[in-house]
């Protein structure tokens, strides 16, 4: 009878040991730097995806790091926020920190975006022969994008998405999976002296590819991104601009009515009652309409 009563405190406590991470944040960071780029800050590929992470403008667009252009290349010709220093290309090279940091924050976005999607309810199955943790599904997202994660996950597998170099998404998934994903940046010296884990085994082969590999297209599932990869701004960046240019002519629009009203009285056709009455409601109506573009 004891042996049955410890049944399932036995099978809880291996269920807490499946779910448990294999490997730290730092390992994980390693590991996909090491596949990415050999651990090379100054990396860049013949697709225009730069540094340790292989990251691509619309990545770091998302990070926060760069501003955009009106391409939808990595030409990298657009400005650059200034975030953790980084203010050109140059200045991203440079600095292996700031490439930490900026791919935490990706990554941060991605691990929103997987639980927004429903994604996270396949963690603990197996997919395509793969295992599904949380890292992994990072790592897939990484790989070929949230688009193409969401139609792996919802094709049970029978659809694989790969990357431009051809490398299948149950790569990514298999090989950086069971680690732990952590919203704080490790330096580049923890990241680079870091042993590494073992993920949560091989991925089984994937099937041959026909014809020459491409890059899978970045399928952007939410509104927000397909905005930002169709036009290659972001949504807020468009509110605002408009906003300014609305708020620029309202104001100009002030100025003329103040202007018309002033001589108005000036020659003598309107009142300095009526004049200011004018011009106060031109006030009005131009803080009201302001308020409503904020």
């Amino acid at each position: 009878m004891r042996t049955l009563a410890l049944l399932p405190v036995v099978a809880l406590g291996t269920a807490s040991l499946a779910a448990w991470p294999r490997c730290s944040h730092t390992d994980f960071l390693h590991d996909l730097a090491m596949r990415e780029s050999r651990m090379k800050p100054g990396a860049i590929n013949p697709f225009g995806y730069i540094g340790l992470f292989q990251m691509g403008e619309a990545a770091l667009q998302d990070a926060g790091y760069y501003r955009g252009d009106l391409t939808r290349k990595n030409d990298w010709t657009g400005a650059w926020t200034g975030r953790g220093g980084a203010g050109s290309l140059a200045d991203f090279f440079a600095r292996p920190d700031v490439q930490v940091q900026a791919i935490v924050a990706y990554h941060d976005g991605l691990v929103g975006q997987i639980r927004r999607f429903g994604l996270d309810r396949t963690i603990g199955t197996t997919i395509a022969g793969v295992e599904v943790t949380l890292s992994g599904l990072v790592a897939g997202a990484h790989l070929v994008g949230i688009g193409n994660l969401q139609t792996f996950i919802n094709s049970s597998g029978s659809t694989l998405p790969r990357d431009g170099n051809g490398v299948a998404i149950t790569t990514y998934i298999a090989e950086l999976g069971g680690c732990a994903i952590s919203s704080t940046a490790p330096t580049f010296a923890a990241v680079a002296g870091a042993t590494g884990g073992a993920g949560v085994g091989p991925a089984p082969p994937a099937p041959p590819v026909v014809g020459v590999p491409t890059a899978p297209s970045p399928i952007a599932v939410d509104p927000d991104t397909a905005f930002t990869m169709a036009s290659g701004r972001r949504p807020l960046e468009v509110r605002e601009a408009m906003a300014a240019i609305v708020a620029t002519l309202l104001t100009l629009w002030l100025v003329w009515t103040s202007q018309a009203s002033f001589f108005a009285w000036w020659r003598g056709k309107m009142s300095l009652f009526a004049m200011k009455a004018d011009i106060v409601r031109a006030c009005i109506v131009l803080c009201v309409l302001l308020v409503i573009l904020q």
